[in-house]
């Protein structure tokens, strides 16, 4: 995508772009194999090195919804 296409008033480098792209992909759960694929990366395994903080974050989340579950918070979305 263009600059212009993304209403983008600064400039816009194709590593930021590439691994922006990498990660709005990763939270909307399309497969790591895909990713790396996309990426052009070696190995699926140079993927998921770049993406482990993400999954941190996902399993912090996941926590913070049983938590509040077992408080009787009820299930958050």
């Amino acid at each position: 995508m263009e600059q212009k296409q993304l209403n983008l008033d600064s400039h816009l480098s194709t590593y930021t772009a590439r691994h922006t792209w990498a990660t709005m992909a990763y939270y909307c759960e399309v497969h790591p194999g895909i990713i790396s694929e996309a990426m052009g990366h070696s190995s699926i395994n140079v993927t998921e090195t770049y993406l482990k903080p993400f999954n941190d974050r996902k399993i912090d989340e996941a926590n913070e919804k049983v938590i509040s579950f077992v408080k009787g918070d009820g299930f958050v979305e």
